[in-house]
């Protein structure tokens, strides 16, 4: 089981709390993710894809996952919201490129995820009628994200790593 947090500052497994957690500040770690998911703009979407050479694509969480992956860290098949609450904490200070906007249902549980540049963003979103054989494709999308959702920082401290 991954590591479930109720906020920003606290890391927990079921109901026992495990850790105290400060907001981490940006690293080279956030520059390379963000160019591992710049990389991935016109591969194709897939809904529930995390590995493009095994779905035939990338979801929005799949793409997150995969870009993590190709950086070493050994993370498990998980959702948007799964990944936002184990592994994000709250944006303090300025967006940098790395940073993901994500966006809530209205029983506040994460349903997209994207990540931030330099004024874009790295955009995999479709639905469940993007299969192998009908895919979408992850975009760019120029200029200053919209206002709604929330940007988190990912902490990349927290993320386990490959072996």
């Amino acid at each position: 089981m991954y590591p479930v947090k109720d906020n920003a500052n606290e890391v927990l497994i079921g109901k026992d709390r495990v850790a105290t957690r400060s907001y981490s500040n940006p690293t080279a770690a956030n520059e390379k993710y963000y160019k591992e998911q710049r990389s991935l703009v016109g591969t194709d979407y897939v809904w529930g894809g995390d590995d493009p050479a095994i779905d035939g694509g990338l979801d929005c969480s799949g793409s997150v996952l995969y870009s993590l992956r190709e950086m070493g860290y050994d993370l498990p098949d998980m959702t948007a919201d799964e990944f936002t609450r184990s592994y994000t904490v709250d944006l303090v200070g300025e967006p940098v490129p790395g940073d993901v906007r994500v966006l809530y249902n209205d029983d506040g549980n994460v349903i997209h995820i994207q990540t931030l540049g330099n004024e874009e963003r790295v955009n995999a979103s479709g639905d469940n009628t993007n299969t192998i054989s009908n895919p979408g494709e992850i975009e760019l999308f120029e200029g200053v994200p919209p206002k709604s959702g929330a940007i988190r920082r990912i902490d990349f401290a927290s993320l386990p790593r490959a072996e």
